[in-house]
């Protein structure tokens, strides 16, 4: 099963967005992570309306990450920030944003699903924030009960040294989402992650 993780913009999407997610979910990420919070509620749940059956059908995890965090849609799960995950939400699937490893001690005897931390590298998303590397990641993935999601700067190059630090998978946004060719890109990072698996 794939490790990637796909965070959407659709302000980055030169094209149609829905038919560009359409495109990524056929190639079978584990998971579409909507992160769409400047739509109003209607138009969010709407959007999520149309991509819930395709990742259903893809076999692809619809995670949620809207303004208001408590949202909910069934079969869906929920990104959380920190503040906010000792009290997550009773009876919905969450995951978690974490930046430390005292967070991830504070959270081990939560419900999380799983825990995203970042930035590895650096990336465009967080201009001039210093990138966390790969010994951060590393004691994370130790000190998680959960698994580890990265993110942050990820390319298929750098795959096989995240997953060596026992994360579980990684998060990508803008180059998935400013690709003029989403599915050979997914491709890539996939068979980087066979490279790893191989070492």
């Amino acid at each position: 099963m794939s490790k990637l993780f796909v965070v959407t913009e659709r302000k980055l999407v030169a094209g149609d967005f829905l038919e560009h997610l359409r495109r990524i979910i056929a190639a079978r990420p584990h998971a579409i992570i909507l992160r769409e919070k400047d739509l109003s509620f209607s138009a969010y749940l709407s959007l999520v309306d149309q991509l819930a059956p395709l990742c259903e059908n893809a076999d692809v995890h619809l995670i949620l990450n809207w303004r208001d965090p408590m949202i909910r849609y069934p079969g869906t799960l929920v990104q959380l920030p920190y503040a906010m995950a000792k009290n997550g939400p009773v009876g919905t699937p969450f995951a978690v944003s974490v930046h430390s490893v005292a967070e991830i001690d504070q959270l081990n005897d939560s419900q999380a699903a799983y825990y995203l931390v970042g930035n590895i590298y650096e990336t465009s998303c967080k201009p001039g924030k210093a990138a966390c590397g790969l010994a951060f990641l590393t004691e994370c993935t130790h000190a998680a009960r959960q698994p580890v999601i990265a993110i942050g700067g990820i390319t298929p190059e750098r795959v096989p040294d995240i997953l060596a630090t026992g994360a579980a998978g990684y998060a990508v946004r803008s180059p998935l989402m400013t690709a003029a060719d989403p599915v050979s890109l997914i491709k890539r990072f996939h068979q980087f992650e066979k490279k790893e698996s191989r070492q």
